[in-house]
């Protein structure tokens, strides 16, 4: 296992995807949070119009990280996949470990650390133009609380382990552009779109049964559990009662590292297996 885990790294670190996807997420992210952070400085609190007066919208801002940036890690783990069969190197890594479990786990394992890499450029993308911006203005960047550093760990852990569920889709797709398109659609469209519409919705007059059944669905989704891993996310500024993040942040860890494994289960036992050439 020890040798499968050094291969992953060497893969890894030799092609240049990882510096790449860092630059994206890098810019992405930190455009986002400034364009929030100077909207939050000249308009206010987003739901009362007043001066930011506490660090609740902070948090908001660095959970730009992990509710719009989780895509990055779970292209860093499903790329560790989708690459061996687009670069023909798959037949090799099983020569040299015919064991292919052993390949799956390595993979898996190995995400971890590479997904905390993603997510310390995420994290740091978010935070640094808010404290940049808050700091200059007057606001509280909320750098100086246990309680920030808490939810700031939080949103590394979620966003970590949207690296092993990439791995996970990935075995289970395996090709690269397919996985690629999928990814991006379910992570940035359709789930947040669902999200967003169920929220409206569930605020739309007071249908509770109808309120509690969007709630009991959604948040085992792997964004929304993603979100409650965090302790909040840019749902917060919508100003609704609801939120599809019902889950403890525990039990979410479980949820979201639970769709990794499945995904990865299933890749395994209807894709992995299969012959390569």
């Amino acid at each position: 296992m020890i040798a499968a885990l050094q291969c992953e790294y060497r893969k890894f670190f030799s092609t240049r995807m990882w510096w790449v996807l860092s630059l994206c997420a890098a810019g992405y992210i930190a455009f986002l949070t400034a364009i929030m952070a100077l909207a939050f400085h000249f308009a206010g609190d987003p739901q009362t119009s007043l001066p930011i007066a506490t660090t609740k919208w902070t948090h908001v801002l660095y959970s730009m990280a992990p509710s719009n940036g989780y895509v990055f890690p779970a292209l860093i783990g499903a790329m560790a996949i989708t690459q061996e069969y687009r670069h023909k190197t798959l037949t090799p890594t099983f020569l040299v470990e015919p064991r292919r479990h052993v390949v799956l786990i390595a993979k898996l394992i190995s995400a971890v650390p590479m997904g905390l890499a993603m997510s310390a450029i995420c994290m740091a993308s978010a935070i640094l133009p808010t404290a940049l911006i808050f700091g200059l203005g007057g606001e509280p960047t909320g750098l100086g609380t246990a309680d920030t550093w808490g939810v700031i760990v939080r949103m590394l852990l979620a966003l970590a382990l949207w690296a092993v569920l990439g791995v996970g889709f990935g075995t289970l797709l395996h090709n690269q552009v397919l996985m690629i398109v999928l990814l991006l659609v379910l992570t940035q469209l359709i789930e947040p779109v669902a999200q967003a519409v169920a929220i409206v919705v569930a605020n739309a007059g007071d249908p509770a049964w109808w309120k509690d059944l969007i709630q009991d669905v959604l948040m085992y989704f792997p964004g929304a559990a993603s979100n409650a891993i965090s302790g909040t996310s840019f749902y917060d500024m919508m100003g609704m009662d609801f939120t599809p993040s019902a889950l403890p942040w525990g039990a979410a860890i479980g949820v979201l590292a639970g769709w990794g494994i499945l995904f990865g289960a299933l890749g395994y036992l209807f894709t992995f297996r299969r012959d390569v050439s």
